[in-house]
């Protein structure tokens, strides 16, 4: 509904069913699909994940400009022509925007403006942490064309593929404003698998600080050297969470509230500190 509601009309909107054995969404693609000619139903035969499901639609398409959105996500009204705007004024290859965030109990928590972001700065700030959201991103057909879409390196493959674009020239810059409410879920791909991620992650931020080819790298092998333990996987999930609540409790101004959550989770869980690490360069 977010996306059909946008303040730019001229463009269809690919939904594509990675679960056939959903009927639920099958009814209600089908449904949409009859009711605005903007929208097109994609259903797979088998489930085939996120990165095969990205690249088959991507490949199925022909729009010069390509926007990502997830199922549980919403943008702003503005999103698209807010993004397009800025891709337009800097002479853009590729965007992105801040985001609000959703809490499981449907809570939406504004986003804080954040620095504008363009391509020296984006190029600079991915040597530490990852400075965008994929739902958010608006680029041109020719990146994904020339990288050959995604690769798959579990849980980071918006990572490798941000890092392998900046190094192919492309101009990535990331729009000041919250453009869209992520929706935080204790039982999404980034909590439920969060210790891979993060260490894949600081990977890919390592070989590219150092100025390696994030393209030479092979993803059967990254995704072969991270495996977490229990304990490991458990403490990784369990930081996020806590660094989740203590951005919330921030934007809320209860200092107080961020002391506690900041102390308990610095004294017991050893995995704390670098996501602290890691959420503050983000944000500056």
């Amino acid at each position: 509904e977010s996306m059909l509601s946008q303040t730019w009309h001229d463009f269809r909107l690919y939904f594509i069913l990675d679960n056939p054995l959903n009927q639920k969404a099958i009814t209600l693609g089908h449904e949409y699909a009859e009711q605005d000619a903007r929208f097109a139903f994609v259903q797979n035969e088998r489930n085939l994940g996120l990165v095969n499901s990205l690249n088959r639609i991507i490949r199925q398409t022909s729009e010069p400009l390509i926007a990502r959105m997830d199922a549980d996500d919403i943008a702003l009204p503005t999103r698209l022509d807010a993004e397009l705007a800025l891709m337009e004024k800097y002479d853009l290859d590729f965007s992105m925007s801040a985001a609000s965030i959703i809490k499981p109990d449907g809570e939406t928590i504004q986003g804080r403006k954040l620095p504008l972001l363009l391509p020296d700065a984006v190029a600079e700030a991915t040597k530490h942490t990852n400075i965008s959201i994929h739902s958010t991103w608006l680029l041109k057909r020719v990146v994904y064309e020339r990288l050959g879409g995604y690769r798959q390196i579990n849980y980071c493959e918006d990572l490798d593929f941000l890092m392998r674009a900046i190094q192919a020239g492309f101009r990535v810059g990331r729009h000041p404003d919250s453009l869209l409410a992520y929706r935080l879920r204790s039982d999404s791909i980034s909590q439920s698998y969060t210790y891979e991620q993060g260490t894949r992650a600081r990977f890919l931020h390592k070989r590219y600080s150092h100025g390696d080819r994030i393209v030479d790298l092979d993803p059967e092998s990254v995704n072969a050297r991270f495996r977490g333990t229990d304990a490991q996987i458990e403490h990784s999930s369990s930081a996020r969470l806590a660094l989740a609540n203590l951005g919330i409790e921030l934007n809320r101004r209860h200092y107080l509230k961020c002391i506690c959550i900041a102390g308990s989770n610095l004294v017991a869980n050893s995995f704390f500190a670098p996501e602290l690490i890691r959420s503050i360069r983000e944000r500056f």
